[in-house]
């Protein structure tokens, strides 16, 4: 995630072929961004970043791909390819994966060349070229992982869909995105995963200290441990992975503070599972701070609705979720609470992507979280908001992944 695109620059130092990038300007920790950009980790100010390429501005040529191809008019290469002086540095920051696709659509007359593109500031941006060969086969090299891209061609300035959109998952695995017969609901209460510093550390306040503990009888004072929280967290999505054989049919978040908040919580008993335990009844003592929120929409799998609120007694700062049965617990995933951005009387407009942005229609928006129905599922997904740069996502069983 991180910032919309738009292009970001930094500097480095390379010293014995090793890159250290820093930031010359506006962060304290400026020599943190290895870490940042690594595709894997996410910073506790600014939360997470994926980026799908590096490039490096240089003072000599590097012509390569359509720039370097007499063959290619100039007005058919992207603008970012029209510049010789930049190498492509990714495998210095991340792991790389080199994606090979099959173009599915009509190769316009004397294309060469097909361009991966992802998606910010409202529009398709090309990151990456490759050669289309034989059998309209095409590789992009050196890609970052946990991005989702579009393969497209570029002819005289128009960008034009040539295969389906993919999310190039975390473990290199490419995971089609396209539209399907089957229908949904989508529910939403934010139309972008950028949060300023300030939000993201409010959306931890209530949990960083937090335990969660697993039990089979409520009388007994016994408890096991699972996890504690720290602010070692994302604003957005959590998984603890657990090592613990024991099953649990509760499992208890005892809280820190006198109050408590959270968007979602799930428990699964495979880590590799996406669908977790179904029913899940949730308990506390404790008065809701919001109109129209409700105790069990800490666990109702529904990513866009929360509850937050302050417990009755102080003593007994305790929200206890039963599984049902005892279950193996192989791994909670969490969301942290954030406020509602679909404001009050405000146009807002659910679009999902099929070879283009397609309107589901324009609502207003009454400070909620809102639900869309009869939405092809399989496919990305965006709520625009005038005057807003909105974010990509994906939605499956109920949970938003913003990319």
């Amino acid at each position: 995630m991180g910032k919309p695109c738009g292009g970001h620059s930094w500097n480095s130092l390379v010293i014995g072929g090793e890159t250290y990038p820093f930031e010359p300007f506006w962060d304290d920790d400026r020599w943190k961004y290895k870490r940042i950009y690594n595709n894997e980790c996410f910073d506790l100010l600014w939360g997470k970043f994926r980026l799908p390429k590096v490039y490096r501005h240089t003072f000599e040529h590097h012509l390569s791909g359509p720039l370097g191809d007499g063959a290619v008019d100039r007005e058919d290469i992207p603008p970012l390819f029209r510049n010789p002086f930049m190498e492509d540095v990714s495998p210095q920051y991340f792991q790389a994966t080199d994606v090979e696709l099959a173009v599915t659509e009509h190769i316009p007359e004397n294309t060469r060349y097909c361009y991966l593109c992802v998606f910010g500031a409202k529009e398709w941006h090309p990151v990456q070229w490759g050669r289309i060969e034989r059998g309209n086969r095409v590789t992009f090299k050196g890609m970052g992982r946990d991005v989702v891209y579009f393969p497209m061609f570029y002819k005289n300035g128009t960008l034009m869909p040539a295969a389906p959109a993919f999310v190039l998952t975390p473990d290199g695995g490419c995971e089609k995105l396209a539209c399907k017969e089957k229908k949904m609901q989508v529910t939403a209460r934010n139309y972008t995963a950028y949060l300023f510093p300030e939000e993201i550390a409010e959306a931890k306040e209530t949990l960083v200290g937090a335990y969660l503990v697993g039990r089979n009888d409520l009388d007994s004072p016994v408890a096991d441990t699972l996890y504690r929280m720290t602010d070692c967290m994302d604003a957005w999505e959590n998984d603890i992975l657990l090592d613990n054989q024991q099953a649990y049919r509760y499992i208890q978040l005892v809280a820190p503070k006198d109050s408590v908040a959270l968007c979602e919580i799930s428990f699964f008993e495979s880590e590799k599972e996406d669908k977790p335990i179904g029913k899940v009844g949730v308990s506390a003592g404790i008065t809701p701070l919001s109109d129209g929120e409700q105790l069990g929409m800490l666990a109702d799998h529904c990513s866009a609705t929360g509850f937050k609120g302050v417990f009755n007694n102080p003593k007994k700062r305790v929200v206890c979720f039963d599984l049902g049965k005892p279950c193996p617990i192989r791994k909670i995933s969490y969301i942290p609470y954030t406020r509602n951005y679909l404001y009050k009387d405000k146009d807002i407009d659910l679009c999902y992507w099929d070879n283009r942005w397609v309107s589901t229609g324009i609502r207003k928006g009454d400070g909620k979280d809102m639900t869309f129905d009869h939405i092809p599922e399989g496919t990305i997904y965006r709520v625009r908001v005038k005057g807003t740069n909105d974010r990509i996502f994906t939605y499956k069983n109920g949970i938003i992944r913003w990319y």
